[in-house]
């Protein structure tokens, strides 16, 4: 279960950053 957090975590930090990617990009 931590396991699956830590992932959901990390999975969440992606797409916040994929997001600030795009925002920079456009």
């Amino acid at each position: 279960r931590a396991k699956s957090s830590v992932y959901a975590s990390n999975l969440s930090d992606e797409i916040h950053q994929a997001q600030a990617l795009a925002a920079k990009l456009t």
